[in-house]
């Protein structure tokens, strides 16, 4: 039976691209509307040709995932952040200045800076990857954050959680979402159980699905 989604988050999917389809569909239509204008004696719109590409990179983030994306390593259970789903975004962002650079209504300069502004605060946020760290003691989250057992593990809107006063974005890794809520939800709250993140029965559970 697939784990419950968790408390405040919108309903499961009826399929496995749910999430992402609203970003593809506008994102379609961007492009469909800017190449029909790109097309017309009147100019171009590559402009919204890129917001189109653009919105197609944030929906690869919202993509389905493949198998749990959890690895038993090093004495913990480790969650792998995935760097398709954080940074194919910058690379539609990119797109959508260079739309801007050659329809005019922006300079090459300005989109330069945008972007490497935007870089920096991808990995001032995220570090240069990272991963969720599960061991007997406490949980470490990128870039920086060590949590001891203890502090509680919640969910909030829009598919995020907070763990103690840190709040991870799911989306951003390999694992499904409702699995990494609840091997943290479960190891927070089954302390008999966290010497099992240390030699890989941690990793046989969440396969299980045993976590509610």
């Amino acid at each position: 039976m697939p784990l419950p989604v968790p408390p405040t988050w919108p309903a499961a999917p009826r399929f496995r691209w749910g999430p992402a389809v609203p970003w593809f569909v506008v994102g379609t239509l961007l492009v469909a509307f800017g190449l029909v204008l790109a097309a017309s004696p009147d100019g171009a719109s590559w402009t919204n040709v890129g917001l189109g590409l653009y919105f197609y990179s944030i929906g690869v983030r919202y993509g389905p995932r493949r198998g749990f994306g959890v690895e038993s390593r090093d004495g913990a259970l480790a969650f792998p952040m995935s760097r398709l789903r954080t940074y194919v975004p910058l690379a539609g962002f990119a797109a959508w200045g260079l739309g801007c650079v050659v329809d005019g209504s922006i300079g090459l300069p300005l989109v330069l800076a945008l972007w490497v502004v935007a870089l920096a605060l991808v990995v001032l946020i995220n570090g240069l990857g990272g991963e969720v760290r599960l061991d007997p003691e406490g949980v470490s989250l990128p870039p920086r954050h060590r949590i001891a057992w203890g502090d509680e593990v919640t969910s909030r809107r829009f598919r995020t959680m907070r763990v103690g006063g840190v709040t991870v974005r799911p989306e951003r890794y390999d694992a499904d979402p409702s699995a990494l809520y609840w091997t943290l939800r479960y190891s927070a709250t089954h302390p008999e159980s966290r010497d099992e993140l240390a030699d890989g029965r941690a990793l046989d559970r969440v396969e299980r699905e045993a976590l509610v």
